[in-house]
């Protein structure tokens, strides 16, 4: 798994890097978390995405049914910088409660909607080949 190495002690986010784009995946809600090591992790994210060639996010949210406002937010902030870079935003593996959110929320409009990992990066990043596992 290409880990981004910055981040291989979060809690929270796990992010990997696939090419071009990079990949969070919350672990779960925050809530077991204090604020502290949420607001930690998401500036560390956020520095991988403003210091490296990352063009685009895709958000995985296949680990945990439900999150919360918090994560959310975090997730929010990190497309924002995404998409002010002029960079594509994409989700995948919500759960049909999580995309129930995420419409009311109006961010299945935000992101670009995928099944899972493996179509969200199929349609948004550049992986140079040797990179590539499927």
């Amino acid at each position: 798994m290409p880990v981004v190495q910055a981040t291989r002690r979060h809690q929270i986010y796990l992010v990997e890097r696939w090419g071009d784009t990079l990949v969070v995946g919350p672990r779960g809600d925050a809530a077991g978390f204090s604020l502290q090591v949420v607001n930690q992790e998401m500036a560390t994210v956020l520095g991988v995405i403003e210091a490296s060639d990352t063009k685009h996010l895709v958000i995985d949210l296949s680990r945990a049914n439900y999150f919360g406002s918090v994560v959310l937010g975090a997730l929010i902030q990190m497309g924002n910088a995404v998409r002010q870079r002029g960079g594509r935003v994409a989700m995948c593996g919500a759960s049909s409660d999580m995309q129930d959110v995420l419409r009311l929320m109006k961010l299945d409009q935000m992101w670009e909607p995928y099944r899972d990992l493996r179509a969200a990066l199929g349609k948004v990043a550049k992986i140079p080949v040797r990179e590539q596992l499927w």
